[in-house]
């Protein structure tokens, strides 16, 4: 999990609506700042969503963000199958500098109801196995670093 090698980093400053993320960093034993952006409480996904976390997230600017998505298109459209879910991503996007998705092989050549942006925002993506030539090629055009975390089958 990507927050546990975060807790691990220098005085890092985090940002999130994840309620495990918050506590898995502040409870480190590194000096971290960590703001928990509120709104209503997802117990299913132990996150705050709505649009008060909307309206919150949008006071902070942010270095980096980093997020996921439950679909990514062929054309590469990143999309969620919930809607709050999809508004916050698009809301931390547009308060970084730079953009990491992080996925999973079953996202790709998926479709979901809420569309959370395009590639053009994307920094880069990390997934765990290499995808589709087409996505290769599809990131390459649109400037997006790809890392391939474990790539054996």
């Amino acid at each position: 999990m990507l927050a546990a090698a975060l807790a691990s980093a220098n005085r890092l400053t985090v940002i999130t609506n994840s309620v495990g993320v918050a506590k898995l960093i502040g409870d480190s034993n590194v000096d971290h700042r960590v703001y928990m952006v509120g709104g209503a409480y997802r117990a299913d996904t132990e996150q705050m969503l709505g649009s008060a976390s909307i309206a919150h997230v949008e006071q902070y600017r942010a270095d980096h963000a980093v997020f996921s998505c439950g679909a990514l298109d062929g054309d590469g459209t990143l999309m969620d199958f919930d809607l709050e879910e999809a508004m916050f991503a698009k809301a931390i996007i547009a308060q970084a500098r730079s953009a990491t998705l992080i996925i999973d092989s079953s996202k790709f050549d998926r479709i979901a109801i809420a569309k959370i942006c395009d590639l053009a925002p994307i920094t880069r993506l990390v997934t765990d196995r290499s995808p589709p030539l087409h996505y290769v090629e599809l990131f390459r055009a649109n400037n997006v670093e790809l890392l391939v975390a474990d790539d054996t089958p």
